[in-house]
């Protein structure tokens, strides 16, 4: 659906190059389908990549900076990192130091 709306989208631009407003609608749309996908790499890495397929669109980069750690923790399992990042955060704002 977003595709169908992308496409009709970049039709328009290419007859009316100077629509500032289709340019910034179609920047949305995108980033609305790069978040779902990356989503998808987090959650269904299977299914995104059969979606990135059948779309026919550059699969998104993955970066592996935030899944290797430099600071001698060493490569963790995906399952791993995903525990440790799911933890609840216990740091507080600057608003518990009475400023």
């Amino acid at each position: 659906m977003l595709n169908e709306r992308i496409e009709a989208r970049q039709k328009h631009l290419r007859a009316h190059p100077h629509d500032k407003s289709a340019k910034h609608r179609i920047q949305g749309i995108l980033a609305k389908r790069r978040k779902m996908l990356r989503y998808m790499i987090r959650n269904r890495y299977d299914q995104y990549r059969s979606v990135v397929n059948d779309m026919g669109v550059r699969p998104l980069p993955v970066y592996t900076q935030r899944y290797e750690s430099t600071r001698g923790r060493g490569s963790q399992t995906h399952e791993a990192i995903q525990l440790r990042n799911s933890r609840v955060k216990t740091r507080r704002s600057r608003g518990h130091l009475g400023h």
